[in-house]
């Protein structure tokens, strides 16, 4: 049924309803025969209209008319929510954005805290129902075996990587390895307490063969470093590395000869101090600016016995001063007007 033909029915129904006004006693109010002549005009026009329905219908007419009225304005809400429903499902990510959006940030944080605190208490109970079960575990068996013994299970580590709590309660295994495994073990005789303290004449002779062995291998490079200049057709990369072998082998030589050297006279000298101390002198220490002289005066002795040697020597020694002596020079000399 439309819904402006209940509309109708029901403002009529309200009219024939209405009671008559009631009587004024004030001289102005109308007559009696005013006030029926007004009754039977409203119910001529009634029978006119039609035969009236009983109360109770035109009372549920009016319930259902109300409802209906209003089922419409729900249907019309509904449908306007599901096409509203079905633009949000078009585009969610739209209507998510939205609705973040609107959300203060203040609101979001709140939130995230109560969040993390819910996430915290729930940890710190289960920490806790592992650290009674783990204790109650930890009385039974101590009822049964008379002491309560700490389990290695109970210390856990708080990380991975951290080492391994140990109980300080459980005590030290004092079993010692009585008999040996026959295992073959490295053994550096540099750090071995057996090998005693370090005799360096002893380990000087002891591997001298080391010193012929290098001398020979020497001569060998340098052999095959004059073949490798002679051969054009070897490239030339082989050729430098062939050479700087030989210049690596010939400064190793050079350093182990002067530091036999330096030995030897170092030698020399204490064995003398040692005979002055014998006489009553007392003694006397080098300091490392008398070292450097020792030094070279022993090498000078040496070089004198082959003057080629010393002449080379020399040469080379003058070259050195005069290449510092060049370097302090000034580049221009002052006054000379450039």
């Amino acid at each position: 049924m439309p819904a402006g033909i209940l509309k109708k029915t029901a403002n009529s129904r309200k009219t024939a309803r209405a009671p008559p006004p009631p009587e004024s006693p004030s001289s102005g109010s109308p007559s009696e025969d005013e006030f029926d002549d007004s009754e039977e005009d409203e119910w001529a026009a009634e029978r006119q209209a039609g035969p009236s329905r009983p109360a109770f219908q035109q009372d549920d007419e009016d319930m259902y008319g109300d409802g209906m009225e209003e089922d419409e304005d729900g249907v019309a809400a509904y449908e306007s929510d599901q096409g509203e429903l079905m633009e949000e499902d078009d585009n969610p990510e739209e209507a998510i954005g939205k609705e973040l959006a609107s959300i203060p940030f203040t609101s979001l944080l709140k939130a995230q805290k109560q969040l993390n605190k819910g996430k915290q208490k729930g940890k710190g109970k289960e920490r806790a129902m592992e650290d009674e079960e783990d204790v109650r575990r930890s009385g039974k068996k101590g009822s049964k075996g008379g002491k309560g013994k700490m389990r290695d299970d109970d210390h856990h580590r708080s990380n991975k990587h951290a080492p391994t709590e140990m109980s300080t309660k459980k005590p030290v295994s004092r079993v010692r390895q009585v008999v040996e495994t026959h295992e073959l073990k490295a053994r550096d005789p540099r750090f071995d307490p057996l090998s005693g303290s370090v005799n360096k004449h002893f380990f000087k002779k002891s591997y001298s063969f080391l010193a012929d062995q290098q001398k020979a291998e020497l001569e060998t490079m340098r052999k095959t470093a004059a073949a490798a200049r002679k051969n054009r057709a070897l490239p030339q990369d082989e050729k430098d590395k062939i050479e700087e072998a030989l210049k690596r082998m010939e400064n190793r030589e050079v350093t182990r000869r002067n530091k036999e050297r330096e030995e030897e006279a170092l030698q020399q000298w204490k064995k003398g101090e040692a005979d002055k101390r014998k006489e009553g002198k007392r003694a006397f220490y080098l300091k490392d600016t008398e070292k450097k002289k020792l030094f070279l005066k022993a090498k000078f002795d040496e070089l004198a016995q082959d003057k080629r040697k010393l002449h080379k020597a020399m040469d080379k020694k003058r070259r050195k001063t005069a290449q510092k002596e060049k370097k302090l020079m000034p580049k221009t000399r002052p006054g000379a007007g450039y």
